[in-house]
């Protein structure tokens, strides 16, 4: 599986399939009415940013539409939350949970829902979801008993991915696809190995991408001897290249996430907020 996204700098390369463009929902920004300007704080405008097809975008809004679901709880990343000023960014985190909160441990949701329904959940909410999957799978797949559980998984989907299930990264003929970022090679693999039949499409379904994401990995584990950080070289570039030296910074790059926001040692007091309470 290749191409790793670095943090958030590389991401600008992945693009989401045509039959979603976030731009169609985010609308024009108006300069305040005078309404507005007399109303009192929660309407009072508030400049934050949105990320729209992996483009940070300016936005205005207002307290309380950062405290109710719109267009901001529909397009803001955890980055996107991080500027919004502290005291009102856990309040309309909370808000959130309150109300997207039983899409985060139940499984019988995940197994019903598909990738559309999945899109108008919130991406932070998303994200502590599809971590619990990764947990689950990891569990039923685990091939080799690691120090850190799951947690290598969690930081190499969040890599490839920065868990949105619709991603894409298309060059030089090859094409990774959602969560896992599972190349050509891999979605062919995957199904020959295991007896599966998994569509392109249906990794955009976060249920099963997260099982194919266990999967590759836990085949990287077998064919790395257990050995943690072989494994994770070869989940970028195959374990011959991995052998030979290659996929050092890949790593270096997964154990960043792993440590910043996986095991919550980061700056991002959003991410944090949830992490801590859905844990």
């Amino acid at each position: 599986m290749k191409k790793l996204l670095a943090a958030a700098a590389s991401v600008a390369m992945l693009a989401m399939p045509t039959e979603i463009d976030p731009l169609e929902i985010v609308p024009n920004s108006y300069p305040p009415t005078a309404y507005q300007t007399i109303v009192g704080d929660a309407d009072k405008p508030l400049g934050v940013t949105l990320t729209v097809n992996w483009v940070k975008v300016s936005f205005s809004t207002t307290q309380r539409g950062i405290k109710h679901d719109g267009i901001f709880w529909r397009n803001a990343h955890f980055d996107d939350w991080d500027v919004v000023p502290n005291g009102l960014s856990e309040k309309g985190l909370q808000k959130m949970l309150e109300k997207y909160g039983n899409f985060i441990q139940n499984k019988d949701i995940w197994e019903k829902m598909s990738y559309n329904e999945w899109d108008i959940v919130p991406q932070p909410v998303r994200s502590m979801a599809f971590m619990k999957m990764l947990d689950y799978w990891s569990g039923i797949h685990e091939s080799c008993r690691t120090e850190d559980g799951s947690d290598t998984l969690k930081a190499i989907v969040m890599g490839e991915s920065w868990f949105e299930h619709r991603a894409i990264n298309q060059q030089k003929g090859n094409i990774d696809i959602g969560l896992p970022g599972a190349s050509n090679y891999a979605r062919k693999a995957i199904n020959r190995i295991y007896k599966r039949d998994i569509r392109d499409e249906d990794y955009f379904n976060p249920y099963i991408a997260t099982e194919a994401a266990a999967l590759w990995f836990g085949r990287m584990l077998q064919e790395a001897r257990c050995d943690r950080n072989l494994a994770v070289r070869a989940y970028y570039k195959g374990i011959r290249r991995a052998r030979d030296g290659d996929g050092t910074e890949y790593l270096e790059n997964i154990n960043r996430i792993r440590n910043e926001y996986i095991r919550n040692m980061g700056n991002s007091q959003a991410w944090q907020f949830l992490h801590t309470r859905t844990q």
